[in-house]
């Protein structure tokens, strides 16, 4: 009897929103609301005024989805479908750079059977970038926030390792085409990945706060940094 005291001095646009929203009240409040509504002649102009304030409600209440917070597949069913696909296409391409990391392990270690040192050197700077793609792979698969930073600051380094090694093949003789074949096809696997990884990426940034937008690419830069210095400590090691 109570909720229907309370109810009755609401007017019928504040009733239909009540009706509208059932998740904001209890079961019990809904019943009440539709039963005084039933005695009541709902015009046009409280539905058109119900469906404005709920309109502005929402455009003002909306926030930015951004995908790096990988929580928010929990409770969104088309962005987590969406991601999922985009993360397999990634770990696809990641895949393929695996591979073809192996097969340059494969085929180094064959060229230098002769040469014991020169073995230690290509497992050694191999089984890093190995190491590094395997794991950025298995942070990618469990949707780890740093798993998407540090890989996107890991594509650009294999961009540009690999720019370097077309450079030097263009300049000088003493880079074998095979290589130029490899360094190419990573190239494109890596701007394709980072391609997909934009479309999300950037998405979430322009969703960002200033503040969030300045940690975003500090983060960013920070770890493309990190990985060239060991790129390059490894490669002269």
């Amino acid at each position: 009897m109570d909720l229907y005291n309370k109810y009755q001095s609401y007017s019928n646009t504040e009733l239909l929103l009540i009706v509208r929203q059932p998740s904001k009240h209890g079961a019990a409040d809904l019943v009440v609301v539709k039963d005084i509504l039933s005695g009541r002649t709902v015009t046009e102009e409280d539905q058109v005024a119900a469906d404005k304030y709920i309109l502005e409600h929402q455009r003002n209440s909306v926030q930015p989805k951004p995908v790096l917070d990988f929580s928010l597949y929990e409770t969104d069913p088309e962005l987590e479908k969406q991601g999922r696909k985009d993360l397999n296409v990634i770990l696809c391409l990641m895949g393929l750079v695996f591979a073809g990391i192996l097969c340059g392990v494969v085929a180094s270690l064959w060229e230098a059977r002769d040469c014991g040192s020169c073995m230690g050197h290509v497992l050694l700077r191999y089984s890093f970038s190995l190491v590094i793609t395997l794991a950025l792979g298995l942070l990618m698969y469990y949707r780890k926030r740093w798993g998407w930073i540090l890989t996107f600051g890991y594509c650009l380094l294999q961009i540009g390792s690999y720019s370097t090694t077309l450079l030097k093949a263009a300049t000088t003789s003493s880079v074998r085409s095979a290589y130029v074949y490899v360094a190419t096809a990573f190239i494109i696997t890596n701007i394709i990945t980072l391609v997909f990884m934009c479309r999300d990426s950037i998405s979430a940034y322009l969703g960002f706060t200033t503040a969030q937008r300045t940690k975003y690419i500090v983060r960013t830069v920070m770890v493309t940094a990190f990985l060239t210095f060991c790129m390059i400590y490894v490669s002269f090691s």
